[in-house]
């Protein structure tokens, strides 16, 4: 259901129950909500002032930019000259002078486009190497080395050879239990 004064929607039972002449509707019998109905009824006075709202900073900027690239050039609206012949942008009005003349400042700053050129590790590592009084050596590029690709019998045989060797490394060291046997034969004789 919704209200043919506000065109706000309302459940039923929010709905007067009573049918109202609406103006809107060339004063024809419609449910009205409780408020429109106080209102249309004369028990409230209606709110005779509108309320206005400021539109949002984002949206004046959007806005001046896109008529500044219409026109191409610089609007007379976005501000009005001062006593220098610059153009206050409107965004900039509110703040005080000093911080006005910053924010123009950084803008024209931001406006001039000249390409940065884009600072390299190295550049960094040379300038602190200066910085620090030492001299800076460029450290060579790390080598890519690309994995080897092995047949799965070559990558079989290498994992066979690698065990083979490994085996005659633990062959060459004494065995644990032999070694507690003849430390103990030593001593048996020692006595």
């Amino acid at each position: 259901h919704g209200c043919k004064n506000c065109g706000f929607a309302f459940c039923s039972r929010c709905l007067n129950d009573k049918s109202l002449p609406v103006p809107k509707k060339n004063n024809a019998k419609h449910h009205v909500c409780h408020k429109c109905f106080k209102i249309l009824t004369g028990a409230v006075p209606p709110s005779s002032e509108q309320q206005t709202y400021d539109l949002p900073e984002a949206y004046i900027k959007r806005l001046t930019a896109l008529q500044e690239r219409e026109t191409g050039g610089h609007t007379s609206h976005a501000g009005h000259p001062s006593g220098g012949g610059t153009v206050i942008p409107e965004h900039l009005r509110k703040l005080d002078k000093a911080d006005r003349e910053i924010a123009m400042r950084l803008e024209k700053l931001k406006a001039d486009g000249k390409p940065k050129e884009k600072v390299t590790d190295a550049d960094l590592q040379t300038r602190l190497a200066q910085l620090k009084g030492q001299h800076h050596v460029p450290e060579a590029k790390p080598i890519y080395k690309p994995a080897v690709r092995k047949s799965e019998t070559q990558q079989v045989d290498d994992l066979i050879d690698q065990l083979l060797a490994e085996v005659d490394i633990d062959s060459l060291r004494p065995d644990p239990a032999q070694e507690v046997e003849d430390r103990l034969a030593r001593l048996r004789q020692a006595d």
